[in-house]
């Protein structure tokens, strides 16, 4: 590698939607085993599940194209591109903002030639946990000049929720293959799994908890 890409490498880290999607599910994993001792661990757990499962979705559906994301009128514009652009020059969309999670969430239960797998399942239960997920996620993300109380009965079940549908998103080829590369950050699947039992004990053994963590964050 050139000098120069050398200090590139240095100064600059890379990172996916399949990525970021794992690195939030460790956190979430080691703050779900905090919650016993400190309480207010629960509104950290809450905005890495959500955009840890934000991030699955965004990666199941992008599509051969990479463009499944986006809203219908967005991917219009895409496909357009694609094809004026064989023969023409002309500039790609300037947007590139996905759809909303709960409208990605709708449509990761549908099958669509852009989600390359089974469509996930979720009881009606789960359905409005995650919905539940997403507004607390709204509160804690776009913070208001208040002080504001978060019951603690339900969050295990919604993250239970959220780890199962991030489990069946890291199995979709797209996901799974991505996180399956030797330059990936720690394997998603085995992940999903683990939090799926944590919040199912959050007061297991942590020192266990931390060893796998630590393990699969290379420490």
């Amino acid at each position: 590698m050139p000098p120069q890409d050398t200090r590139m490498a240095r100064n600059y880290i890379e990172t996916s939607p399949h990525q970021l999607s794992s690195l939030c599910v460790v956190r979430a994993s080691r703050a779900i085993g905090d919650t016993v001792a400190d309480p207010a661990q629960w509104f950290l757990v809450i905005a890495d599940l959500h955009r840890a499962l934000n991030s699955a979705l965004v990666a199941a559906l992008r599509g051969a194209a990479g463009i499944g994301a986006y809203p219908l009128k967005l991917r219009r514009e895409w496909l357009d591109y694609f094809e004026q652009s064989r023969t023409s020059e002309i500039k790609p969309p300037d947007r590139d903002r996905v759809q909303p999670f709960l409208d990605l969430l709708s449509r990761a239960q549908q099958a669509s030639v852009d989600l390359q797998g089974a469509p996930l399942t979720l009881s009606d239960q789960e359905r409005r946990d995650l919905e539940k997920l997403n507004s607390l996620r709204d509160d804690i993300e776009h913070v208001k000049p208040t002080s504001w109380s978060l019951e603690i009965f339900g969050l295990p079940r919604i993250s239970r929720a959220a780890a199962r549908a991030l489990d069946h998103l890291y199995s979709l080829p797209p996901v799974y293959t991505h996180l399956s590369e030797g330059n990936s950050p720690p394997h998603g699947m085995r992940l999903a799994k683990f939090l799926r039992r944590r919040t199912s004990d959050p007061d297991g053994r942590r020192r266990a908890r931390d060893r796998i963590a630590g393990q699969w964050l290379g420490n």
